[in-house]
């Protein structure tokens, strides 16, 4: 591993360094959310669960959920697909809407996040179902869902296309499927040192699979032969305590890898502290909604 700095921002813990003189920062899989693919390995599912929670608290989030909701165009008795459903919230207000006779399933590659999904107390007695599984090869027959939907999934997947595909396969003629995801090169921080931004923002967006999928979602809708598309944007306005979280890792990779210098980190850091301290803090992102409905 390469030295690195022991730069004074948050995500630097006493833990996280080594002897004096030979300070080494942990860019170990833990604590970094471009690692969603991986959960089970990371030895951190709890990072995962934090970010996850602290994002669906955003006004953002909730605005572009309830965008998706109204373009599934859900009606009671159907049954609707959440693909990448992590802790479960999204499956258990589809279930309530599609009511009794319904179902809404949930499917993910992470076994500790369907088992945390599972024992949500508020999905018992709800005709809701989580089930372990791939995206890019969804265990269910050619339409055999109304609609299907994904949030914050196509960013890390292998394959993208082949994972709307599936989307688009299980879903009936005539049925809505529904993305939302990330263009993490529109991240945005108020600070005096661009460059250092741009080198951290495109850090983030390089370790992710797909760091731009968001700009690509309506193209890749037009390739699977989806019509009556709608494109929505909302954007996300991020407070310091999930900047903090959401770039933990980041930093730290990017200094290993030479993109960023120790010196650049703390000015950047102390930068963002005081202007946190001082209330002008500033930050966020654009999160797409694409809609498209499966020709007859």
């Amino acid at each position: 591993m390469t030295a690195l700095c022991a730069v004074n921002h948050p995500f630097v813990s006493r833990e996280a360094l080594s002897e004096p003189g030979e300070r080494n920062i942990d860019v170990s899989g833990s604590g970094d959310l471009t690692q969603f693919s991986g959960i089970d390995e990371s030895g951190d599912p709890d990072y995962f669960e934090r970010f996850l929670e602290r994002v669906a608290s955003l006004p953002g989030i909730q605005q572009a959920r309830a965008a998706m909701v109204a373009a599934l165009h859900l009606n009671e008795g159907q049954r609707i697909l959440d693909a990448g459903s992590g802790r479960g919230e999204c499956v258990v207000e589809l279930a309530r809407m599609v009511g009794p006779r319904g179902l809404a399933v949930g499917i993910d590659a992470s076994r500790e996040m369907l088992a945390r999904a599972r024992a949500r107390p508020e999905a018992q007695g709800l005709p809701a179902a989580f089930l372990l599984g791939d995206v890019h090869r969804l265990p269910f027959e050619d339409a055999s869902f109304d609609a299907s939907r994904a949030e914050r999934l196509l960013v890390s997947v292998a394959d993208p296309e082949q994972a709307l595909h599936e989307l688009v396969r299980i879903v009936k003629p005539g049925g809505r499927v529904v993305v939302q995801d990330v263009d993490n090169e529109t991240f945005f921080v108020d600070t005096p040192f661009p460059e250092t931004t741009r080198a951290i923002v495109r850090a983030l967006s390089d370790a992710e699979s797909n760091g731009t999928i968001g700009r690509c979602l309506p193209r890749l809708f037009r390739d699977q032969g989806l019509v009556e598309t709608q494109v929505s944007s909302f954007v996300l306005l991020v407070g310091y305590d999930l900047f903090e979280l959401a770039f933990e890792g980041i930093l730290a990779r990017a200094q290993e890898a030479g993109t960023l210098s120790c010196d650049d980190s703390q000015a950047w850091w102390d930068y963002l502290r005081e202007a946190n301290e001082a209330g002008r803090f500033f930050a966020g992102e654009t999160v797409f909604v694409v809609a498209g409905t499966r020709p007859d």
